[in-house]
């Protein structure tokens, strides 16, 4: 059978053999505008000029019932592939998402910039492509809207509060993340395809700090059980337990000889010990709500969440300096790689850059509105990345403390900014989950993702080619393998006239699919290989790589 429809607000269908007219649908009441038939062949789903969308029995033309809940006009229409949701692009720029069935509105999804153009679902239900004039999204939906039955035995995407992610770290490498959980489990995913390894530890209380050592040689779980475990990743079993805190466990360092491990606990006690015996070496009472260890290991930064932070030397406990932010507390901090600088960031709305070995203060960076939320020194050391609670981001010149760019696009806090390792791709993400790539040299915008659901936390390989997140409210750990602009292209692209424009302008784009990464559930296949695979850097810096991969099943999809 064909179904064909017209402005004149009828739908005709045919017999396919000898292309008899079989009957006329009309009292639609509006053009139509388009029109779309669901695969079991149960529905025709037609949306018109008034912009109502309109759901019809294909086999009797009887009318079903409207599905409400827009008002903007229709510029799209798709239908899963199992006929339970209905997809309706608009053009102020939202997609609708309907049960095609009960007529429920199950989310509105707002991702995009500019009307709607197309909409397609691919074939398994697991994503959703939509465009728009410069922008290609491709979202996960499976399981993702409630309020339908499903036949699909996958695990949903959302759990208790007892299954949900509470720490995570990710190796220098890249390859490798470790995530702790509220029900004390710690698992290893392979990042490079995102599999998950191993449940490695499996403590009395919720996990509140993960950490990998260097070369992958073992890995730390703390938690507020009081205790810190240390796994052998290559002997595969728990070599050493810290117990010496009486206390919730706050922090976790692995100092740069890669022996000794620095704890912390919510009584403010510091402890370094020793990784394979759980030796403790050392003790100290300070403040250490906020802390930090600086890349060499010299020196720790702690303080109590105020407006005033300590800097001593770990060798003999010397505090170097107190450093302070006089109108408001101190809301972030971060090391040069050098170690030679401390960039803090508060909420008197100002950055300053200390000399670690003095600390001295050298630098105040004021161009900000709203108070600080993360910082970031480049690998080169002549640019800092700061962010504030607006969603406002600045590349400064760390020489002379100058904002180099100002980036507007994020409208809500943001939660992480970092640097590649070769200093050329900023990386900024905000709470709402958007995630955005940026040249340091012309402050041009060269990629932008979206998670889809809030962010909480981001990790960055020192590549910028693979993300590990917590997820608000998602017992996943989101993972993201990408990159698609070698490095020492950026250099190349040519400087905008004015240096200080914002740079905040959607037709900027350079790449314009932008691609969303599946959540991983903590429960999907276990590698048989995966120590080795993980040795294996298969995105390196000159590739052009999009890949999301899908555990439901092991399908896998590359953009």
């Amino acid at each position: 059978m064909i179904a064909n429809t017209s402005r004149d607000q009828t739908i005709k269908r045919w017999t396919f053999r000898g292309m008899q007219l079989v009957n006329t649908i009309d009292a639609i009441g509006s053009p139509i505008r388009h029109m779309i038939i669901s695969t079991d062949d149960t529905f025709i789903v037609i949306a018109c000029d008034d912009a109502s969308v309109q759901v019809k029995s294909l086999v009797t033309g009887s009318d079903i019932h409207n599905l409400e809940g827009h008002s903007s006009e229709v510029t799209s229409l798709a239908v899963s592939h199992d006929s339970m949701c209905c997809y309706v692009g608009c053009s102020n720029a939202h997609i609708y998402v309907y049960n095609l069935r009960s007529r429920i509105l199950l989310r509105k999804l707002n991702h995009h910039d500019s009307s709607v153009n197309d909409l397609y679902i691919s074939t398994d239900d697991y994503f959703l492509f939509s465009a728009t004039e410069n922008a290609i999204h491709v979202l996960n939906v499976k399981q993702q809207f409630n309020g339908f039955s499903s036949n699909d035995s996958s695990p949903p995407l959302s759990s208790s509060s007892s299954d949900s992610i509470t720490a995570l770290s990710i190796s220098r490498e890249g390859d490798v993340a470790i995530a702790g959980c509220a029900n004390g489990i710690v698992q290893l995913f392979n990042l490079i395809d995102g599999e998950f390894t191993e449940q490695i530890v499996d403590h009395r209380a919720p996990v509140t700090q993960v950490a990998l050592s260097h070369s992958y040689l073992f890995s730390l779980s703390g938690s507020r059980d009081t205790t810190v475990k240390v796994y052998d990743n290559e002997m595969g079993e728990i070599v050493a337990e810290f117990t010496a805190h009486s206390a919730p466990i706050s922090h976790l360092r692995i100092l740069e000889d890669n022996r000794k491990i620095l704890s912390s606990d919510e009584q403010n006690y510091i402890k370094t010990w020793w990784a394979n015996t759980g030796e403790l070496i050392d003790s100290y009472n300070v403040p250490c709500k906020m802390l930090g260890v600086s890349p060499d290991g010299k020196y720790v930064v702690s303080g109590n969440g105020d407006n005033i932070l300590k800097i001593w030397s770990l060798d003999d406990a010397r505090v170097v300096r107190s450093i302070d932010h006089t109108e408001g507390k101190i809301t972030c901090m971060a090391f040069r790689p050098d170690s030679q600088y401390l960039i803090t960031g508060g909420e008197d709305f100002s950055c300053k850059l200390w000399e670690l070995s003095s600390g001295k203060l050298t630098q105040v960076l004021v161009e900000h509105e709203e108070s600080i939320t993360a910082v970031a020194i480049s690998e080169d050391g002549k640019h800092v990345l700061t962010g504030d609670k607006s969603g406002q981001a600045i590349i400064w010149s760390f020489k002379d403390g100058a904002a180099v760019h100002k980036i507007t696009r994020h409208k809500n806090t943001i939660v992480s900014v970092s640097f590649t390792t070769d200093s050329n791709i900023a990386i900024i993400a905000s709470q709402e989950g958007l995630l955005s790539a940026w040249s340091t040299i012309a402050g041009i915008h060269l990629a932008t993702f979206h998670f889809n659901q809030n962010l909480v936390k981001l990790l960055v390989s020192q590549s910028g080619a693979r993300y590990a997140a917590i997820l608000q409210n998602s017992p996943c750990v989101a993972m993201l393998s990408l990159f698609n602009i070698p490095f020492s292209d950026v250099s190349r692209i040519p400087q905008r006239q004015s240096q200080s424009q914002m740079f905040s302008d959607i037709y900027n784009t350079v790449l314009p699919i932008k691609p969303k990464p599946l959540l991983y559930p903590k429960d999907s296949i276990i590698l048989t290989n995966s120590r080795e695979s993980s040795k294996i850097d298969q995105l390196g810096g000159d590739m052009i790589l999009h890949e999301i991969i899908n555990n439901y099943g092991n399908k896998k999809y590359s953009i």
